[in-house]
């Protein structure tokens, strides 16, 4: 499959913003709410965030 570079990039530039929309967006909830597991055995929302920032660390 070929892809054209600057669609590509411009694809992923958007998508990086939305992201980056989207975790700001979290600035807005209550620690409560950022520590809360939806289940037992699951991770809470800071945990995710962690391990996103991890891993992309890894692949930079």
């Amino acid at each position: 499959m070929k892809y054209k570079s600057l669609e590509l990039l411009d694809q992923l530039e958007k998508q990086v913003q939305e992201h980056i929309s989207f975790v700001n967006s979290l600035e807005a909830l209550s620690q409560e709410t950022l520590h809360k597991r939806p289940h037992e055995g699951s991770w809470n929302i800071l945990e995710c965030i962690q391990h996103l920032n991890l891993y992309g660390s890894f692949f930079t």
